[in-house]
């Protein structure tokens, strides 16, 4: 899931190009996706843990679901989705697709992969 998501950042898309306010946020979800991976395989390979079906399971679900929410709110942004915060020319406020049930489907798509 991690490499899909990183391969993700490339993937060029027809957006209406706007003015980027903030790129922090970006790479501080970058990095700290990285540190949660890298120290949850550590945490496994040093406390001997055994695979549990259940939470397997219950995280592959989550995984699921979060692709999901996070394509779809990609797909109802259109050509106004991007990965910076960006003002642009004649944005129009999104409510249908996921966007009609929460403000922010992106964010809750990350933090049900964590």
């Amino acid at each position: 899931m991690y490499i899909l998501r990183i391969r993700e950042l490339g993937v060029k898309r027809g957006a209406v190009p706007g003015k980027v306010l903030e790129r922090t946020t970006l790479r501080a979800f970058v990095v700290a996706g990285s540190i949660l991976l890298g120290g949850s395989v550590i945490e496994f390979v040093l406390r001997g843990c055994t695979v549990n079906a259940m939470i397997f399971c219950t995280g592959l679900v989550c995984a699921m679901i979060s692709f999901w929410l996070r394509r779809n709110a990609i797909q109802a942004l259109g050509r106004f989705w991007s990965l910076h915060v960006e003002i642009r020319e004649q944005h129009e406020f999104v409510e249908n697709g996921p966007f009609r049930w929460v403000r922010h489907p992106t964010y809750l798509s990350m933090i049900l992969e964590c």
